[in-house]
């Protein structure tokens, strides 16, 4: 029933935003994205507190508030405290906030107008992230200079998972045939962990402009030693070769593109088509 910027609701919100139960504080914080003001910096900062919080389905409504409010207000006062969300002692928290970036990358910083609270609520329930599309949006140089340094930086960070979702968020941000975060990413197709070398698969796939080194790159993942690696490679290379096949290159994709499959002894080998 409040309107937007009523200042005694939102203090009144805001203090049981701290409140000990989870679900007081996850209903506290979709009300606050109804009321509060798109363009004071405290707001940002408010938000990117609660995805601190002790419950993770907490951490999941503050990411789904950050995205509405950054569809209507100055993406410019969220960057300093995700800045400080990314040097967080709980993973959880550094990958809230990559993914928060994400949703700056993809909206852009400046300011969108829609009137009202349209981008909000229908009918009381909150309305998910727009989902990840396969055809990216241009990066601006602003996105490029404030959020793409503080993604790479998390390729090193050494939970698995922050880093496994900096390369997921570098697949959706960078931009296509950049050279930098095409080097940052491949020391990420040797790392550790099987998801991290996965997503590289896939994030180089979206980001290597020349077709030919995309091949050989996902090519050498196919004899990777996980098998969701090598499915996701040679699920790659198929879907190529049925591109190319559609788009008329049906000569060419049978010369550059090869399936695999698997042998009795469960070892992956080339069989070129």
């Amino acid at each position: 029933l409040a309107k937007p910027g009523d200042h005694t609701y939102i203090d009144l919100v805001s203090e049981r935003l701290k409140d000990e139960d989870w679900s007081v504080r996850k209903a506290a914080l979709v009300s606050y994205g109804h009321v509060a003001l798109n363009g004071n910096p405290n707001t940002f900062a408010a938000v990117c507190g609660m995805m601190r919080d002790s419950h993770a389905e907490v951490h999941t409504v503050a990411l789904e508030v950050f995205g509405l409010l950054a569809e209507r207000g100055d993406k410019q006062h969220a960057l300093a405290p995700l800045h400080a969300c990314l040097e967080d002692w709980n993973p959880e928290v550094r990958r809230t906030a990559l993914l928060a970036f994400e949703v700056l990358a993809r909206r852009g910083l400046m300011p969108t107008h829609h009137g009202g609270n349209s981008m909000f609520m229908s009918k009381g329930a909150m309305q998910p992230l727009t989902p990840r599309m396969k055809t990216k949006t241009p990066p601006d140089e602003v996105v490029l200079m404030h959020i793409l340094p503080a993604i790479t930086a998390k390729l090193q960070d050494v939970h698995p998972d922050v880093r496994r979702t900096a390369v997921e968020v570098l697949g959706q941000c960078a931009p296509t045939g950049d050279s930098e975060t095409l080097a940052r990413l491949q020391p990420c197709l040797t790392d550790r962990v099987w998801q991290v070398r996965k997503a590289a698969v896939e994030a180089l796939l979206c980001l290597e402009d020349n077709e030919a080194k995309a091949e050989a790159t996902v090519g050498a993942m196919v004899l990777d030693r996980h098998p969701s690696v090598r499915k996701a490679a040679s699920g790659a290379l198929h879907r190529q070769h049925t591109e190319k096949k559609s788009a008329g290159n049906e000569d060419d994709a049978d010369r550059r593109c090869c399936f695999f499959c698997l042998s009795r002894e469960s070892k992956w080998r080339p069989v070129v088509s």
